[in-house]
């Protein structure tokens, strides 16, 4: 199922790749395999908050992960915030 949201992700078929993704994180709510490429589809539709949510519920364990900080600088673009020095 993770390789048919990463092709629909890549087809630009966000609003697929999203459930699908969403479906996977459901299964494993704490996998940042399946968290994190849902975030990235989040942004692609605009949708920041439910982003940094989603990055939220990964726990203080992921908050460090530099992938997760990219997100955040992603998400702070997004919502038209700075993100802090």
């Amino acid at each position: 199922m993770a390789e048919e949201a990463a092709a629909l992700e890549a087809l630009g078929q966000e609003e697929a790749a999203g459930a699908a993704w969403s479906a996977l994180v459901a299964r494993a709510p704490g996998d940042a395999c399946f968290v994190l490429p849902r975030v990235r589809v989040l942004l692609a539709m605009e949708k920041p908050r439910e982003a940094s949510a989603a990055l939220d519920a990964l726990g203080p364990r992921f908050q460090g992960d530099p992938r997760v900080l990219a997100l955040r600088v992603a998400i702070a673009e997004r919502a038209g915030q700075r993100p802090e020095d």
